[in-house]
């Protein structure tokens, strides 16, 4: 019978087998609470508390595989099976089929009496630490009840250890990320710099250039007949204003950008 469930132990045990399992769990449960532990309901089944953390138990009793003997009730219902197919394949075309065909199993598992105790049965274990104890030649689990108290203790430890080294290892991972994007954003920011005074430098070069083509305007006109001198005047005016707009100190000073002036996903 297979027993389990958020507040029982759980089970694979023969219902022979019922007695002793709680015999053998009454007295884990009393040594245990005398070390100060405690018992508390988990997913799949009832877990022991060691110093804050939950460690599930799972007794089994070993089975043995043996040849099927086929009883009478399973050999009639194949005779009886096979006597339908037979008037089947007579009244009709179709012939002899096997399907629906009774089953008789090869093999039969049957208890031992042989119990097992495992500790976070599927879980990786921690160097080599045991979690498995059970009936032996010369030894039963109840006499075994101190080295299983030994193992929770220790798997207790090892899961804490790790735990530490996992939170350890995600600070060290989130500071190494903190300083890659702090590195990443003033990277970013200083990109931002450049381009904003490469924009400024073409800007004030278009300016001084345009500037120095009206200077170059201005003393062609001097010497020009007085009727291009309307005409002239207007472009001078209309450059040397655009060529003031170019200007990038026209009215305030150069401010060296900062984090500030920027939207987070501008620096990314």
């Amino acid at each position: 019978m297979r027993i389990d469930g958020p507040r029982l132990f759980e089970l694979e045990i023969a219902p022979e087998s019922g007695q002793r399992v709680l015999a053998f769990l009454n007295a884990f449960v009393l040594a245990a609470e005398a070390r100060g532990w405690r018992l508390a309901g988990g997913q799949k089944a009832l877990t022991v508390v060691v110093d804050e953390e939950a460690l599930r138990l799972r007794m089994a009793e070993r089975l043995e595989r043996v040849s099927h003997q086929p009883t009478n009730a399973e050999l009639a219902a194949v005779t009886k099976w096979e006597a339908r197919q037979a008037r089947r394949s007579v009244d009709s075309w179709e012939g002899w089929s096997t399907f629906g065909r009774p089953t008789i199993p090869e093999w039969d598992h049957l208890p031992t009496g042989m119990l097992r105790i495992t500790i976070n049965e599927g879980v990786y274990g921690y160097n080599g630490v045991r979690k498995s104890f059970g009936d032996g030649k010369t030894q039963r689990v109840e006499d075994l009840m101190n080295d299983l108290f030994e193992a929770l203790a220790t798997w207790s430890a090892a899961i804490k250890a790790e735990r530490h080294e996992q939170e350890l290892w995600q600070r060290e991972w989130k500071e190494k990320e903190r300083r890659r994007e702090e590195h990443q954003r003033r990277e970013a920011l200083e990109s931002k710099r450049a381009e904003a005074l490469t924009r400024d430098l073409k800007r004030w070069r278009k300016g001084q250039g345009i500037l120095q083509l009206v200077a170059e305007v201005e003393e062609k006109l001097a010497a020009s007949d007085a009727s291009e001198l309307e005409e002239a005047t207007q472009w001078i005016e209309w450059a040397k204003s655009y060529a003031a707009r170019l200007d990038p100190i026209r009215e305030d000073l150069p401010r060296l950008l900062t984090f500030d002036d920027f939207e987070p996903w501008e620096l990314t």
